[in-house]
């Protein structure tokens, strides 16, 4: 069975941002020999990515605004959600941690509610927790 996947929609500046924050040599760093086997694949993976991407958006004048979408994995939104922290600036100088954690948060949630249609908890405006979504959750028996 192919392991589950959904879908991350990226600013340019965002993937610049990840594409920098991901790389092989530190995604199995502090492990012990024998656990590092697992993990620097899933950052492989994740730079691979990120390559078709930073590709589009990125250019010697500058980085286009995007959007791009890729489709990732738990494992790779829990490597990504690892390089991030709330007071992390892009190459502008504007505060990109905020918005890229919301967005992984939003992804965390999704893969582990197991609500595939969960709402957006990335957008700015505020969303009602509706009828419908709370029946959702608790015929799933998440309420």
């Amino acid at each position: 069975m192919e392991e589950k996947k959904l879908p991350l929609t990226l600013t340019g500046l965002e993937v610049v941002y990840l594409t920098d924050a991901v790389g092989n040599g530190d995604v199995a760093q502090g492990l012990p020999g024998e656990t590092q086997a697992p993990y620097v694949p899933v950052g492989r993976e994740l730079v691979l990515l990120l390559a078709g991407p930073y590709n589009e958006v990125c250019f010697l004048d500058g980085v286009r605004p995007g959007p791009c979408q890729i489709m990732v994995t738990l494992e790779q939104v829990w490597l990504m959600r690892s390089k991030v922290r709330t007071s992390d600036l892009d190459l502008l100088g504007q505060n990109i941690g905020v918005v890229l954690s919301r967005k992984l948060y939003e992804l965390l949630l999704r893969f582990h509610s197991g609500v595939d249609d969960a709402f957006d908890v990335a957008q700015t405006e505020d969303q009602d927790f509706t009828y419908d979504m709370q029946f959702d959750l608790y015929e799933k028996g998440l309420l």
